[in-house]
C-alpha cells in the first residue's frame, strides 16, 4: 500500500472499463482543488469497486481528506521533502509501485507520463470552451471530459465531508461573539493570497456598517495573514464590530463557520468557491482575475465584474501581467467596483 505522503480516509468500451485504481492529478491552490474535487463523485459512481486516489499539494490536502468518495489523498511537497530532482524522482517511484490503472489529469502536469499508468483522461484547451467558442466554467470543462470517455454526470456534487470537532468549533465560536444561529450571519473575506485580488479595507468597512445598520447583520471576518503590504494594513483595520476569524481557525473550521452563514461575500479567493459549493449564497469581486472560467459555480448571479475598463485586464488574459505596482500592493481595476454596487446585490439576494 501507497504509504508515501499519503493519508487514507476512448476507446468503445470506455464505459465498461475495469478501473481498479484511479489517480487524480488534482492543482496544487485550494481553490482550483475546491473545483477539481467535481470529477470524484461521478468516478466513484461509474466505478464502484474502484479506489480514488487525490493528487494535490500539501497545503491543499486538507480540503480533500475526508471528501466522500475518495479512497486517500497523496500530498506532492514541492517545496520540502519532495523538493528538486531528487525528491522528486523518490516520490514518482513510490507513486509508480501504486500501479494505477486511470490517471485524470486536470493539471497541467505530465508526471501521469512516467508512472506506467496505461490510461489516461486528460484535460486540454478544447474543454475550456464550448462548441461557439465561449468559454465554460472549469467544473463543466471536468464534466465534459468525463462525459467523452462515457462517464455519466448530469450536474456536480460537492461533499467535503464532516468533522464534529469543527462543527463544535463553530458553535463556539458563534457564542463567544454572541452571535444565535437564527440572527442574519454574513461571512466576509476581505483578504487573498495575491493581493491583487484584494477590496481595499476601507470599502469592506464602509460595507460592514451598512450591513450593520440597514441589515442587522452579524459580520464573521475571515482570512490568514500573510506577507504583503496590505495584509498588514486589513488586519489592523478591520471593523471593530465584525467578530474576527482572522488567523483564529483551521480551513475545515472556517468552512465549519461558513455553513452558519446566510451570505458570503468575497474577492476571487480560495473560500469564496468553497463555500458556493457548500451551497450558501455568494458574492464574488472580480478584477484583476478572469471570471469566465472561475465565476463562483453555483452563485454565478452574485458575479461582479469590475467597471474600471483598463487594458490590462484581467491580468491572466493579457501579456502584462501584474503590471500595477501600488504602493499599498491593490490593484486598481479593484477601484471599479463601489460600495454601493455590492450592497445592491446583497439586498437583491437576501431578499429573495
Amino acid at each position: 500500500m501507497f504509504t508515501y505522503n499519503i493519508t487514507y480516509t476512448m476507446s468503445k468500451n470506455k464505459k465498461s472499463a475495469p478501473y481498479k485504481r484511479i489517480a487524480v492529478f488534482g492543482h496544487s491552490n485550494i481553490g482550483d482543488v475546491c473545483y477539481d474535487l467535481a470529477v470524484v463523485e461521478p468516478l466513484a459512481k461509474a466505478f464502484p469497486s474502484a479506489e480514488i486516489f487525490f493528487l494535490t499539494s500539501s497545503v491543499s490536502a486538507a480540503l480533500a481528506r475526508g471528501y466522500r468518495g475518495l479512497s486517500g489523498v497523496i500530498t506532492f511537497d514541492r517545496h520540502g521533502k519532495d523538493k528538486g530532482l531528487p525528491g522528486r524522482l523518490r516520490f514518482m517511484r513510490a507513486l509508480r509501485r501504486e500501479r494505477f490503472d486511470l490517471a485524470v489529469v486536470l493539471s497541467a502536469t505530465h508526471m501521469h507520463r512516467f508512472l506506467g499508468i496505461p490510461h489516461a483522461w486528460r484535460l486540454t484547451k478544447r474543454w475550456r470552451f464550448d462548441r461557439t467558442g465561449a468559454p465554460v466554467h472549469v467544473v463543466d470543462a471536468y464534466l465534459a471530459l468525463l462525459r467523452a470517455h462515457g462517464t455519466p454526470v448530469q450536474k456536480p456534487v460537492f461533499d467535503f465531508g464532516s468533522d464534529p470537532a469543527d462543527a463544535s468549533f463553530a458553535e463556539g465560536f458563534l457564542r463567544d461573539y454572541r452571535i444565535r444561529r437564527d440572527d442574519n450571519i454574513i461571512g466576509i473575506l476581505p483578504l487573498s493570497n495575491w493581493s491583487l485580488k484584494c477590496w481595499h479595507i476601507a470599502h469592506w468597512n464602509a460595507l460592514i456598517s451598512e450591513l450593520i445598520r440597514a441589515h442587522n447583520a452579524k459580520v464573521i471576518v475571515f482570512g490568514k495573514s500573510g506577507a504583503d503590504a496590505y495584509t498588514g494594513q486589513a488586519i489592523q483595520g478591520v471593523h471593530p464590530q465584525a467578530a474576527s476569524a482572522i488567523d483564529a481557525c483551521t480551513l475545515k473550521q472556517s468552512m465549519a463557520l461558513i455553513a452558519k452563514c446566510r451570505l458570503f461575500v468575497s474577492a476571487d479567493t480560495s473560500l469564496l468557491h468553497i463555500a458556493s459549493c457548500m451551497g450558501v449564497p455568494c458574492i464574488g469581486l472580480f478584477g484583476a482575475t478572469d471570471a469566465a472560467h472561475y465565476y463562483p459555480y453555483f452563485s454565478r448571479g452574485g458575479t461582479l465584474r469590475s467597471s474600471a475598463g483598463l487594458a490590462c485586464m484581467p491580468c491572466g488574459g493579457t501579456r502584462h501581467f501584474a503590471v500595477c505596482k501600488a504602493k499599498d500592493g491593490l490593484a486598481p481595476c479593484m477601484e471599479g467596483i463601489s460600495v454601493s454596487l455590492v450592497l445592491d446585490k446583497i439586498k437583491s439576494l437576501i431578499n429573495s
